[in-house]
């Protein structure tokens, strides 16, 4: 009886190769593995090494702590998304931002961001709130 470790790890690589419309071969010339090693890899018959599981990562921005422990959201933003939602954060909260200080600037902007990468999104009124508890936590007054 084969046993698969950690559990559903290989459901998730597979899930994953879906979600990028592709072949098993396909996904094992990208990872540079025989097609029948991948195939272990997806049917929980062989665990992959974690360099791999981290190729997979990066190749279908997924997040580790999902495809490796099942925890979490599975999707993460890639570099590219995550810049374009940086610069629209800060295109958005410009006006507040003026107001704070620059550490607290970054603050607000990974906190903010964080809600983003967890795939929730953000509103004008979670900007404003953010700014406003910046703003109290550095003792300047809260314009309106």
């Amino acid at each position: 009886m084969r046993q698969e470790t950690p559990e559903g790890l290989g459901t998730r690589i597979r899930l994953t190769r879906l979600r990028m419309k592709r072949t098993q071969k396909e996904m094992a010339v990208t990872l540079a593995v025989c097609i029948r090693t991948y195939q272990r890899y997806e049917d929980g018959g062989s665990e992959p090494p974690v360099s791999l599981l981290l190729d997979v990562c990066k190749e279908a921005s997924v997040r580790f702590e999902w495809l490796v422990f099942g925890t979490g959201e599975p999707i993460g933003l890639t570099s590219t998304q995550m810049t374009r939602a940086i610069r629209t954060l800060i295109d958005q909260t410009d006006q507040h931002l003026d107001r704070l200080r620059p550490c607290k600037r970054a603050a607000m902007i990974v906190e903010l961001m964080d809600h983003i990468q967890k795939g929730a999104p953000v509103s004008e009124t979670e900007i404003g709130q953010s700014v406003a508890a910046a703003l109290n936590f550095e003792g300047t007054p809260n314009a309106t």
